[in-house]
């Protein structure tokens, strides 16, 4: 399965009212730690990620990479992992 992690943009969070230019001329970068337990091998798993601000894409959201086979099965399409599309 996938997830999508969310950090809310609101008057609690430290982007609340900036703008891609903020970010940019911030220089931002944001550091990811993931950590998650897993039951095939019974063990921790850390992950780490960095994406500095031109990485960002502001006003978008991950496209849903599941959808249905032709024989009606629930499918991953793990080749739009990355696809986002502009919203309002």
């Amino acid at each position: 399965m996938t997830w999508t992690i969310n950090h809310p943009i609101d008057e609690n969070s430290p982007l609340y009212s900036m703008t891609a230019k903020d970010l940019d001329e911030s220089d931002v970068e944001f550091m990811i730690l993931l950590s998650g337990f897993d039951d095939t091998f019974s063990q921790t798993v850390n992950c780490r990620f960095s994406y500095t601000h031109d990485e960002v894409v502001c006003g978008a959201k991950f496209i849903s990479v599941f959808g249905e086979n032709e024989k009606g099965q629930t499918t991953q399409y793990l080749n739009k992992i990355n696809d986002y599309e502009i919203v309002q």
